[in-house]
C-alpha cells in the first residue's frame, strides 16, 4: 500500500509537470455488497472487514492522485490467460487442476474476469480516452458456482466441492471468506462507450482454450 500511494504521488507529479498521461491499474472487484454489476459510480468496499478495508482505501487514494493529474483510472477484473493467477501453473489454477481448491458455501460470490489480453488493448486505449474511471472487465460476470467448474475441468480436473464458510474461516479467515462470498460482478459498458471491445468477451471462451495451450486462456 505504501508503495502504490508513494508511487501515485511521484508520478501524478511527473505527469503535471509533462503532460503525459497518467494511467493507473486498480481493482474492480472491491465494490461494496449489492446485487447486480457494479458501475463505475458505485461505491468501493469501504467497511470490509480488515486487512481489505486499507487497502480499499490505499486504492482510493492511489486513484485520486490519477483524477488530480486529468488521468484515466484502470479497475481490472479477475486477470486470466498466462502468467496469471488462473493459468494452468497459477497457485489457484494448479489447486483447482489437482481438486484442492474447494467453493465456498454454494458459491454464490460473483467475479468479473478480463483476459490479460485485454487488459493491454484497454491500456492502449486509455492513452486516448476521456479521462475518468473505467471497469475493465468482460462481459460475463459470473458466480464461483458457475466458473469454478468449467476452469476446474479445462484444466484436467473434476468439479470442486463445497465447504462449510464456517470452515473455510477458520482457514481463510473473516476478510477473505466475506470477501468471497459477497464478491459482486462489475459492468464493463462505460469502457466500451470509449470504443473498447474485449477480444474475449466471456471468460467461458477463454477457459475453452486452456488445454490447447496449457494455461487459462488463449491469444
Amino acid at each position: 500500500d505504501r508503495a502504490r500511494e508513494g508511487a501515485a504521488r511521484t508520478l501524478a507529479a511527473v505527469s503535471r509537470a509533462t503532460g503525459a498521461r497518467f494511467v493507473v491499474q486498480s481493482v474492480a472487484f472491491w465494490y461494496a455488497p449489492a446485487f447486480g454489476a457494479a458501475s463505475e459510480d458505485d461505491p468501493l468496499w469501504r467497511d470490509a472487514p480488515e486487512p481489505i478495508a486499507t487497502s480499499v482505501a490505499s486504492i482510493e487514494r492511489l486513484e485520486a492522485a490519477a483524477r488530480d493529474a486529468d488521468g484515466v483510472v484502470l479497475r481490472c477484473g479477475a486477470l486470466y490467460g498466462p502468467g496469471t493467477y488462473y493459468a494452468r501453473d497459477g497457485e489457484l489454477g494448479e489447486r483447482l487442476a489437482r481438486g484442492a481448491f474447494p467453493m465456498l458455501g454454494d458459491g454464490r460470490g460473483v467475479t468479473s474476469f478480463v483476459h490479460v489480453d485485454d487488459v493491454a488493448t484497454a491500456t492502449v486505449a486509455a492513452l486516448d480516452a476521456p479521462p475518468g474511471t473505467y471497469n475493465v472487465v468482460d462481459d460475463d460476470p459470473a458466480p464461483a458456482s458457475e466458473w469454478m467448474p468449467v476452469l476446474a475441468t479445462a484444466l484436467g480436473g473434476s468439479a470442486p466441492k463445497s465447504v462449510p464458510p464456517l470452515v473455510a474461516r477458520l482457514v481463510l479467515g473473516r476478510a477473505l471468506t466475506a470477501w468471497t462470498l459477497r464478491s459482486r460482478g462489475a459492468s464493463n459498458a462505460k469502457l466500451r462507450a470509449s470504443g473498447w471491445m474485449p477480444r474475449y468477451p466471456s471468460w467461458r471462451i477463454g477457459f475453452a482454450d486452456a488445454p490447447a495451450r496449457g494455461d487459462a486462456g488463449a491469444r
